[in-house]
């Protein structure tokens, strides 16, 4: 019988395998879905993971538009009371 037990105490973020995965995740990520995002960009979501693929004309257009939908997630992440892990 193994009688090991290891513990670390979680200071930030929903680690993996938490009891709120992946019900209530999902249903977070439904509504950060719904976000109303440029036409020339594309959000992908898989897991507890987001991508935000933003295109334009040149790399400060990409850095402006890029910069343009994280504010969106920004706002909606605060409105929701959800911090992100860097």
């Amino acid at each position: 019988m193994n009688s090991l037990r290891i513990e670390k105490e979680v200071t930030r973020g929903c680690p993996q395998g938490a009891c709120c995965r992946p019900g209530f995740w999902n249903l977070q990520f439904n509504l950060l879905m719904e976000i109303n995002f440029m036409e020339r960009t594309k959000v992908v979501a898989y897991a507890d993971d987001l991508l935000v693929a933003t295109k334009g004309d040149s790399v400060r257009a990409v850095e402006n538009y890029t910069n343009v939908e994280l504010g969106k997630i920004d706002r909606w992440s605060r409105k929701n009371k959800i911090k992100f892990n860097d």
